[in-house]
């Protein structure tokens, strides 16, 4: 059983359903979709499991409501980027920002990246969820890539769709080897595509 140390770096405040939520996103991150129950979030919260089941009567219903949330996250976290007078080698610095924020946690998990390595056991209603949260990604970087181009910002071959698939792929990459041996593998992996992308 994980302790409430283990999600310190966690905001509990809210409400019971915001709570679980928090507590289910970290457990996903540290023991995998399967790897968690209700009663371990109950436990930790100090409520019953029946509580849990109210607000998510299944597992899969609660892991749905995960992979919207993570996604209305991104698309707000975009459309402020995109409220400001900023280049496209900017918003692909905030972009690589994102990832690095999770180095000052103590789990270094991104949502992402645990959801891709838990994909093929996901419940058939999360996995169409997944993957739009991905293609949010990637729409959003073929945006920014295909800007940086036009603007003289950018150089590479092929299409900014297939730009867009490579650079996610390095970056989510790094971010599991960062599991394995230490935050140098994102930096190396963010430096990588910075010079991959000079004109």
């Amino acid at each position: 059983m994980k302790t409430p140390k283990e999600i310190k770096t966690m905001n509990l405040t809210g409400n019971t359903k915001q709570k679980i939520l928090d507590i289910a996103e970290s457990l996903l991150g540290k023991r995998g979709f399967n790897g968690f129950s209700y009663k371990h979030i109950s436990s930790l919260l100090g409520i019953k499991n029946a509580a849990v089941h109210y607000h998510y009567p299944t597992k899969s219903d609660l892991g749905v409501e995960l992979t919207l949330r993570a996604r209305n996250r991104f698309q707000d976290w975009a459309k402020d980027i995109g409220s400001q007078d900023l280049k496209p080698s900017q918003r692909m610095e905030e972009f690589f920002a994102l990832y690095e924020r999770f180095m000052d946690f103590e789990d270094r998990i991104l949502f992402t990246t645990a959801l891709e390595a838990n994909f093929k056991i996901l419940p058939e209603e999360m996995q169409q969820e997944v993957r739009m949260l991905v293609f949010s990604y990637i729409s959003w970087l073929e945006k920014v890539l295909g800007d940086g181009r036009k603007d003289g910002e950018f150089s590479f071959e092929g299409t900014a769709l297939e730009e867009a698939h490579m650079v996610l792929a390095v970056l989510n990459g790094a971010m599991h080897l960062v599991q394995f041996i230490d935050r140098s593998c994102l930096d190396t992996a963010v430096r990588h595509i910075r010079e991959m992308l000079k004109k």
